[in-house]
């Protein structure tokens, strides 16, 4: 499945749009003052979902292992935490999302092209998203690739909190990469996976 995660223009919120082609999937709503504790409602065809950025809410039990920023809930028909962990360098971190007893991961890549961010089911990598460089008018729009619907609505949580991550650092997609990233990092990301997907759209 391939849909966008795009910025709309908006006066009073941080707005998105989810769409296949010219079809709508759903939508989001970030509020302006996101960064002083806020809500981000969200709909993906049928499901609604939130993600709430409230330092008081999250419990450090949910993981005692690690460093944690950006915690937030995510709400959908059960509770779960989104956040990234942070390494000892800046190519060592990564994104979680624990959720209905599942961990996903999510990893920044820089590549010369820019960054992408692959996802992955355990060891099994299911989505990938894709920065895309041309922005305009400071809006910010994602291409996600997923091998199935419901890790579409995975990448589609991740690429929110990547960007309501952005609003709480105050600062626009940097989508020409500041690092290329090592060897390990960049076996996360497989191109081919891109293409299967293409491939399999064709075909549907």
């Amino acid at each position: 499945m391939i849909i966008d995660l795009n910025q709309i223009l908006s006066i009073f919120n941080i707005d998105y749009e989810i769409v296949k082609e010219n079809n709508k999937l759903g939508g989001a709503s970030l509020p302006k003052q996101f960064n002083q504790g806020g809500e981000i409602r969200a709909q993906f065809l049928s499901r609604k979902f939130s993600l709430i950025y409230d330092p008081d809410k999250i419990k450090p039990e949910w993981d005692q292992v690690g460093h944690k920023k950006y915690a937030m809930l995510f709400m959908e028909d059960n509770l779960g935490v989104i956040y990234q962990k942070t390494g000892f360098t800046s190519q060592s971190g990564y994104f979680v999302l624990k959720y209905d007893n599942v961990k996903y991961k999510m990893y920044k890549v820089g590549l010369e092209t820019g960054y992408v961010y692959p996802i992955y089911d355990g060891s099994t990598l299911v989505a990938c998203i894709v920065a895309d460089k041309s922005i305009f008018n400071e809006l910010n729009l994602y291409h996600i690739y997923a091998s199935s619907k419901s890790y579409a609505y995975i990448a589609t949580v991740f690429g929110l909190y990547l960007d309501a991550c952005i609003q709480l650092k105050h600062g626009p997609l940097i989508t020409s990469p500041s690092f290329i990233s090592g060897k390990s990092l960049r076996k996360k990301y497989d191109p081919a996976f891109i293409e299967k997907i293409k491939d399999m759209e064709n075909k549907a």
